[in-house]
Protein backbone atom coordinates (compact mmCIF):
# COMPACT_ATOMS: atom_id res chain seq x y z
CA UNK A 1 0.00 0.00 0.00
CA UNK A 2 0.73 3.33 -0.03
CA UNK A 3 -0.41 6.44 2.60
CA UNK A 4 0.74 10.10 1.98
CA UNK A 5 -0.49 12.29 4.24
CA UNK A 6 0.18 15.86 4.50
CA UNK A 7 -1.24 19.10 6.28
CA UNK A 8 -2.40 22.13 4.38
CA UNK A 9 0.56 24.39 5.81
CA UNK A 10 3.08 21.16 5.68
CA UNK A 11 2.17 19.27 2.22
CA UNK A 12 3.81 16.58 0.73
CA UNK A 13 5.63 17.45 -2.88
CA UNK A 14 6.18 15.35 -5.98
CA UNK A 15 8.35 17.36 -8.48
CA UNK A 16 10.34 17.71 -11.65
CA UNK A 17 14.43 18.33 -11.55
CA UNK A 18 15.28 21.58 -11.08
CA UNK A 19 16.91 22.10 -14.15
CA UNK A 20 14.15 20.69 -16.02
CA UNK A 21 10.73 22.60 -15.48
CA UNK A 22 8.20 21.25 -17.97
CA UNK A 23 5.44 19.74 -18.02
CA UNK A 24 5.94 15.90 -18.27
CA UNK A 25 9.31 16.28 -16.78
CA UNK A 26 8.47 12.65 -15.08
CA UNK A 27 6.32 10.00 -14.95
CA UNK A 28 3.75 9.48 -12.56
CA UNK A 29 2.00 7.50 -9.45
CA UNK A 30 0.62 4.05 -10.70
CA UNK A 31 -1.62 2.57 -8.07
CA UNK A 32 -2.21 -1.04 -8.69
CA UNK A 33 -2.97 -1.93 -5.30
CA UNK A 34 -6.22 -2.33 -3.69
CA UNK A 35 -5.59 -1.75 0.02
CA UNK A 36 -8.21 0.29 1.95
CA UNK A 37 -5.78 1.93 3.58
CA UNK A 38 -4.41 3.75 0.01
CA UNK A 39 -4.71 7.48 0.68
CA UNK A 40 -3.28 10.31 -0.56
CA UNK A 41 -4.10 14.04 1.50
CA UNK A 42 -2.04 17.30 0.83
CA UNK A 43 -0.34 15.93 -1.62
CA UNK A 44 1.37 18.23 -4.79
CA UNK A 45 2.29 16.24 -8.13
CA UNK A 46 3.79 19.26 -9.97
CA UNK A 47 5.07 18.56 -13.53
CA UNK A 48 4.62 15.03 -13.75
CA UNK A 49 2.74 12.66 -16.80
CA UNK A 50 5.55 12.14 -19.34
CA UNK A 51 3.16 9.03 -19.88
CA UNK A 52 -0.45 9.33 -20.74
CA UNK A 53 -1.70 10.58 -17.04
CA UNK A 54 0.25 11.95 -13.43
CA UNK A 55 -1.65 9.41 -11.36
CA UNK A 56 -3.63 6.15 -12.77
CA UNK A 57 -5.74 4.16 -10.25
CA UNK A 58 -6.05 0.52 -11.04
CA UNK A 59 -6.51 -0.48 -7.70
CA UNK A 60 -8.32 1.87 -4.50
CA UNK A 61 -7.38 5.12 -3.59
CA UNK A 62 -8.80 7.80 -1.41
CA UNK A 63 -7.33 11.58 -2.72
CA UNK A 64 -8.50 14.34 -0.90
CA UNK A 65 -7.00 17.98 -1.08
CA UNK A 66 -4.37 17.36 -3.16
CA UNK A 67 -3.16 19.08 -6.42
CA UNK A 68 -1.97 18.08 -9.67
CA UNK A 69 -0.20 20.85 -11.47
CA UNK A 70 0.99 20.29 -15.08
CA UNK A 71 0.78 17.30 -16.98
CA UNK A 72 2.03 16.62 -20.60
CA UNK A 73 -1.16 14.95 -21.31
CA UNK A 74 -3.62 13.66 -18.48
CA UNK A 75 -4.05 14.76 -14.35
CA UNK A 76 -5.79 11.49 -13.43
CA UNK A 77 -6.84 8.50 -14.67
CA UNK A 78 -9.56 6.13 -12.97
CA UNK A 79 -9.32 2.43 -15.08
CA UNK A 80 -11.96 0.04 -15.55
CA UNK A 81 -10.39 -1.82 -12.90
CA UNK A 82 -9.81 1.28 -10.23
CA UNK A 83 -11.99 2.40 -7.45
CA UNK A 84 -12.19 6.08 -5.45
CA UNK A 85 -12.98 5.64 -1.95
CA UNK A 86 -13.06 8.99 -1.63
CA UNK A 87 -12.05 12.01 -4.14
CA UNK A 88 -12.44 15.32 -2.82
CA UNK A 89 -11.33 18.94 -3.11
CA UNK A 90 -8.92 17.99 -5.01
CA UNK A 91 -7.56 20.69 -7.54
CA UNK A 92 -6.17 19.51 -11.42
CA UNK A 93 -4.45 22.27 -13.11
CA UNK A 94 -2.45 23.19 -16.50
CA UNK A 95 -2.96 19.79 -17.89
CA UNK A 96 -2.12 19.36 -21.77
CA UNK A 97 -5.15 17.11 -22.23
CA UNK A 98 -7.83 16.73 -20.02
CA UNK A 99 -7.78 17.01 -16.28
CA UNK A 100 -9.57 13.59 -15.04
CA UNK A 101 -10.49 10.32 -16.76
CA UNK A 102 -12.97 7.37 -16.26
CA UNK A 103 -12.83 3.87 -17.65
CA UNK A 104 -16.23 3.30 -16.71
CA UNK A 105 -19.14 5.48 -17.02
CA UNK A 106 -20.41 4.66 -13.45
CA UNK A 107 -17.34 5.91 -12.32
CA UNK A 108 -18.65 8.96 -11.60
CA UNK A 109 -20.14 7.60 -8.22
CA UNK A 110 -16.32 7.69 -6.83
CA UNK A 111 -15.90 11.92 -7.76
CA UNK A 112 -17.30 13.62 -4.55
CA UNK A 113 -17.27 17.35 -3.69
CA UNK A 114 -14.95 20.53 -3.34
CA UNK A 115 -12.73 19.83 -6.62
CA UNK A 116 -11.95 22.04 -8.66
CA UNK A 117 -10.48 21.52 -12.77
CA UNK A 118 -8.89 24.88 -14.47
CA UNK A 119 -6.43 25.52 -17.21
CA UNK A 120 -6.77 22.42 -18.56
CA UNK A 121 -6.30 22.31 -22.31
CA UNK A 122 -9.57 20.30 -22.83
CA UNK A 123 -11.26 20.90 -18.97
CA UNK A 124 -13.69 18.34 -19.32
CA UNK A 125 -14.02 14.59 -17.70
CA UNK A 126 -13.67 12.37 -20.29
CA UNK A 127 -16.19 9.19 -20.07
CA UNK A 128 -14.09 6.78 -22.02
CA UNK A 129 -16.95 3.44 -22.48
CA UNK A 130 -20.42 3.97 -24.09
CA UNK A 131 -22.40 1.38 -21.70
CA UNK A 132 -23.69 1.73 -18.33
CA UNK A 133 -24.26 -1.62 -16.60
CA UNK A 134 -24.65 -0.20 -13.21
CA UNK A 135 -26.41 2.41 -11.37
CA UNK A 136 -24.75 5.80 -11.35
CA UNK A 137 -25.23 9.15 -9.74
CA UNK A 138 -23.34 12.33 -12.04
CA UNK A 139 -22.57 14.97 -10.09
CA UNK A 140 -21.91 18.72 -10.70
CA UNK A 141 -18.34 18.65 -10.87
CA UNK A 142 -17.82 22.56 -12.32
CA UNK A 143 -17.09 21.32 -15.88
CA UNK A 144 -18.53 18.88 -18.70
CA UNK A 145 -18.40 15.46 -18.56
CA UNK A 146 -16.97 14.36 -21.83
CA UNK A 147 -18.88 11.54 -23.33
CA UNK A 148 -16.55 10.38 -26.56
CA UNK A 149 -18.33 7.37 -27.87
CA UNK A 150 -21.98 7.84 -26.75
CA UNK A 151 -23.41 6.93 -23.41
CA UNK A 152 -26.47 3.71 -22.58
CA UNK A 153 -28.06 3.15 -19.90
CA UNK A 154 -28.42 -0.39 -20.00
CA UNK A 155 -30.21 -3.40 -17.99
CA UNK A 156 -32.35 -2.22 -15.02
CA UNK A 157 -29.70 0.19 -13.94
CA UNK A 158 -30.56 3.33 -13.23
CA UNK A 159 -28.93 6.64 -13.79
CA UNK A 160 -29.55 9.61 -11.49
CA UNK A 161 -28.39 13.32 -12.67
CA UNK A 162 -28.00 15.93 -10.50
CA UNK A 163 -28.51 19.64 -10.89
CA UNK A 164 -25.99 21.50 -13.29
CA UNK A 165 -24.52 18.63 -14.86
CA UNK A 166 -23.56 19.20 -18.45
CA UNK A 167 -22.70 16.53 -21.16
CA UNK A 168 -20.52 17.47 -24.39
CA UNK A 169 -20.84 14.68 -27.23
CA UNK A 170 -18.72 14.04 -29.52
CA UNK A 171 -19.67 13.81 -33.35
CA UNK A 172 -22.43 11.71 -34.16
CA UNK A 173 -22.79 10.23 -30.43
CA UNK A 174 -25.82 9.80 -28.83
CA UNK A 175 -27.77 8.95 -25.51
CA UNK A 176 -29.98 6.33 -24.77
CA UNK A 177 -32.00 4.62 -22.14
CA UNK A 178 -32.85 1.27 -22.74
CA UNK A 179 -35.73 -1.13 -22.16
CA UNK A 180 -35.77 -1.66 -18.66
CA UNK A 181 -33.07 1.35 -17.35
CA UNK A 182 -34.23 3.94 -15.73
CA UNK A 183 -33.30 8.02 -16.04
CA UNK A 184 -33.88 10.42 -13.60
CA UNK A 185 -32.63 14.35 -14.21
CA UNK A 186 -33.17 16.59 -11.47
CA UNK A 187 -32.36 19.75 -13.30
CA UNK A 188 -33.53 22.97 -11.52
CA UNK A 189 -34.20 26.39 -13.03
CA UNK A 190 -31.13 28.05 -11.95
CA UNK A 191 -28.92 24.38 -12.76
CA UNK A 192 -30.58 23.11 -15.48
CA UNK A 193 -29.10 19.72 -16.79
CA UNK A 194 -27.47 20.47 -20.69
CA UNK A 195 -27.12 17.45 -23.08
CA UNK A 196 -24.97 19.20 -25.96
CA UNK A 197 -22.45 18.70 -29.02
CA UNK A 198 -18.88 19.50 -28.66
CA UNK A 199 -17.97 20.80 -31.97
CA UNK A 200 -20.27 19.22 -34.41
CA UNK A 201 -23.41 17.42 -34.29
CA UNK A 202 -24.60 14.78 -31.87
CA UNK A 203 -27.40 12.41 -32.36
CA UNK A 204 -29.39 13.48 -29.69
CA UNK A 205 -31.31 11.49 -26.59
CA UNK A 206 -32.90 8.23 -27.25
CA UNK A 207 -35.43 6.80 -24.42
CA UNK A 208 -36.48 3.48 -25.39
CA UNK A 209 -37.44 2.64 -21.52
CA UNK A 210 -40.94 1.92 -21.02
CA UNK A 211 -40.31 2.46 -16.86
CA UNK A 212 -43.35 5.10 -15.44
CA UNK A 213 -40.13 6.67 -13.07
CA UNK A 214 -38.35 8.18 -16.43
CA UNK A 215 -38.12 12.10 -15.54
CA UNK A 216 -36.44 15.05 -17.18
CA UNK A 217 -36.82 18.48 -14.98
CA UNK A 218 -35.25 21.55 -16.24
CA UNK A 219 -32.66 20.26 -19.01
CA UNK A 220 -31.41 21.89 -21.84
CA UNK A 221 -30.57 20.02 -24.90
Amino acid sequence: GLRMVGTADNPIRLVNALNNPNPGAWDGIFVGSNRNDNKFEYVEFVNGGSGDNVIRVDGKLSMKNCTVNGALHNGVALTTEGQFTAFENNTIKNCGDYPLWLGYPEKANGLGRGNTYASNTYNMIVVDYPWLYADATYTDQGIPYFIKDGLGVEENNKMTVEAGVEFVFDYDKEFSVSGNARLEVNGTAEKPVVFRANEDLWAGVHIYSSRTGNVINYAKI
